[in-house]
């Protein structure tokens, strides 16, 4: 090979000095797939199993109910109303060794036939027996635990976007799951009518408010010490365009007021059915909130990472 050849044939190409760029800017580009109807996916489903397991601990019926319609029908709506061509949703059905949507989608189908199947014993609609009635319960209780979680681990499998991919996302929905549960139990215990203890969901409330807390500031804190793209969303969330609904709406209203009012009256010895309403009411809205800012604040990693 002549390399005196190509040394003098390179020193006699053409340079243009306007087109050699002086620095490389990285670009964030947050993902845009998820949106409105699958937020009100991942919301009615969060929302519904929650209040179906803690409805089965208080022997809720109207509870039962109200959070299976949300889960086998709210969710599932909305999902085949995101999808492009509702035909290709049995798409879904094909990798459940590999995919956490296939998976997700045979949790629902779980949930939905034990479900009701556990209605319709704790009803007395159906006569099974105390062994199977018992078997049936739980059987629909960990098969609306594993519709809570797995979008968490969806979501943390996605390695290119980094404030989904950790091991704190499953428990974060795991924990708001249970906390909207709580919320929306004791907003609707006091329009039922039913005789109920304002203690032990003021508690419930308090506990599950303030374990969401902790993960989601430990979660943020990750965040800020990891690559560029998680201290970008960790920032959007913080200081940026969204803190409005973060910091505002999702930490302050959604669980530090919440927590205060049921921290309060249990250090009073005094909950009122009031306050754990109220304390719902905002739970249910901050919950939205994160939801729809965890999505809005995803970003995908940049192919080149400069520090």
């Amino acid at each position: 090979m002549n390399t005196d050849l190509m040394e003098t044939n390179a020193e006699r190409l053409p340079v243009d000095e306007h087109n050699i760029p002086e620095s490389f800017e990285v670009r964030f580009i947050p993902q845009s797939d998820w949106k409105l109807k699958e937020l009100l996916a991942f919301y009615l489903g969060g929302v519904g199993t929650g209040l179906y397991v803690i409805s089965q601990f208080m022997n809720f019926t109207a509870g039962l109910v109200i959070g299976f319609i949300l889960v086998v029908f709210g969710k599932n709506l909305a999902h085949l109303v995101s999808a492009s061509r509702p035909t290709n949703a049995f798409r879904a059905f094909a990798r459940p060794g590999t995919s956490w949507i296939s998976r997700g989608v045979y949790f629902i189908i779980a949930f939905t036939i034990f479900g009701a199947l556990d209605i319709a014993s704790r009803a007395g609609w159906i006569e099974w027996g105390g062994t199977l009635g018992n078997l049936l319960s739980v059987l629909a209780f960990v098969s609306a635990l594993l519709v809570m979680i797995y979008l968490g681990f969806l979501m943390a499998g996605a390695r290119i976007i980094p404030l989904w991919h950790s091991p704190l996302i499953p428990a974060i929905f795991l924990s708001y799951s249970l906390a909207f549960g709580g919320a929306l139990a004791a907003i609707l215990y006091p329009i039922s009518g039913i005789e109920y203890s304002i203690a032990s969901i003021t508690k419930l409330l308090l506990l599950t408010i303030a374990s969401t807390l902790f993960l989601i500031l430990v979660h943020l804190m990750v965040m800020k010490y990891s690559n560029k793209a998680a201290k970008r969303s960790a920032e959007l969330l913080i200081r940026g365009n969204l803190r409005k609904i973060f910091v505002g709406g999702v930490l302050i209203v959604g669980l530090v007021i919440p927590l205060i009012i049921t921290g309060l009256s249990q250090v009073a010895h005094s909950p009122t059915g009031a306050g754990t309403v109220i304390a719902g009411v905002l739970m249910l809205i901050g919950g939205f909130l994160f939801e729809s800012s965890f999505l809005k604040a995803a970003i995908y990693t940049p192919l080149i990472d400069v520090e």
